[in-house]
């Protein structure tokens, strides 16, 4: 009896080591991934794909949650980062005044899916509390991405918000 005590405990002590030494899926950072970049867009009225906000024309759309929220896609292509476990922030500010977009800033932390020659995410939730303060002007929107191992990225993009239900009294 004791002796298949033994054998057990060797067998799950020889099978802890060989599986601490297997890498895990946050193993390999730190690595030369090459220079980190952020490419900041949106996605369609659906919260997917990527539509790139680099030429400052684009109107996304502000779209009312099934909870009651309002809310803007936002999505990003990385480069340079280990994409497990991402710290994605994002924050609005009205370009002209500066002012916040309320609620404020959102942070996740969220898994980046290969997409090509980078690497993606699509539907970040940008919340808005008040979309007839922002619709029709220029929103600046920042967003800053940082992995495990502490490298970090940003870019931002001047949208104009576009929001279908009536403003005012």
């Amino acid at each position: 009896m004791a002796s298949r005590f033994f054998i057990g405990l060797a067998a799950f002590a020889l099978g802890g080591c060989s599986w601490a030494s297997q890498p895990g899926i946050d193993a390999g950072g730190g690595g030369d991934l090459g220079p980190p970049s952020l490419e900041i867009g949106g996605a369609d009225d659906s919260g997917l794909g990527f539509v790139s906000w680099r030429d400052g024309t684009a109107k996304p759309t502000i779209i009312r949650g099934p909870q009651g929220g309002q809310h803007v896609w936002v999505s990003a292509h990385a480069h340079g980062l280990w994409k497990q476990k991402i710290l994605l922030t994002v924050n609005m500010h009205d370009e002209q005044t500066g002012v916040l977009v309320e609620p404020g800033e959102v942070s996740r932390i969220l898994n980046l899916t290969p997409y090509g020659d980078f690497d993606a995410y699509e539907g970040f939730t940008a919340y808005v509390s008040a979309p007839c303060a922002i619709a029709n002007r220029l929103i600046r929107v920042e967003m800053l991405a940082s992995d495990l191992y502490g490298v970090a990225t940003s870019d931002s993009a001047v949208v104009t918000p576009q929001w279908s239900y009536p403003c005012g009294p």
